[in-house]
């Protein structure tokens, strides 16, 4: 959302300010859900401060202990994106921890160092060629950025919060492509199994 796209004016075209604090805001509505939207103006530039600006819904199969991390990188996103980053770097290192302990493939996982456990990840999973290296690029996306996001001489997220939508797209793949396709491939071979000996017997 931008402030262009939602400014309002009264009769007069005239912008309705309120100083709170010393502090300057704004509010407008949606033109599509009619909701009141506030903005608050920093260095001369409108950002929204209600509702919360939030990242796209978790994956349906994402572990729980994961998904709440990433919903709280959501939940800060607008405010720090920067933070948002190595929140959902955490999240990454608890997915790795999920896997050694509830996908058997995966018991091997040392949970040690999170460079070695991706690339054992892409060594031991059942995936194909271009699939690995896509997942192994999108894992060490969220390492590296959630790295450098305390080092804003190295990448500053905050003047870049694209970056940090993306990662969330990053997290969302990664657990599709690790638990759903497998998860999902598994159910349909035991429907076609089940129709089988169902027909034999």
């Amino acid at each position: 959302m931008t402030w262009s796209n939602f400014l309002e004016t009264d009769n007069f075209g005239i912008i309705d300010i309120k100083q709170v604090e010393g502090y300057s805001f704004f509010e407008s509505a949606c033109y599509n859900c009619k909701r009141s939207i506030i903005w608050y103006l920093e260095n001369k530039n409108p950002k929204m401060f209600f509702p919360k600006e939030v990242a796209i819904p978790p994956e349906e199969n994402m572990p729980e202990n994961v998904k709440e991390i990433y919903e709280e990188a959501s939940l800060i996103l607008g405010d720090s994106p920067r933070a948002s980053c190595a929140l959902l770097r955490l999240a990454l290192q608890e997915l790795m921890k999920y896997l050694k302990e509830n996908i058997e493939i995966y018991n091997g996982l040392k949970n040690r160092n999170i460079d070695e456990d991706i690339k054992e990840i892409i060594n031991i999973g059942n995936f194909y060629q271009e699939q690995k290296e896509t997942l192994k690029e999108a894992m060490n996306s969220v390492r590296l950025v959630g790295n450098k996001a305390s080092h804003p001489s190295e990448l500053d997220i905050n003047d870049n919060p694209e970056i940090a939508n993306i990662l969330f797209e990053m997290i969302n793949f990664i657990v599709e492509e690790i638990i759903t396709k497998p998860k999902e491939m598994k159910e349909k071979l035991n429907k076609i199994k089940s129709a089988i000996d169902k027909k034999i017997n």
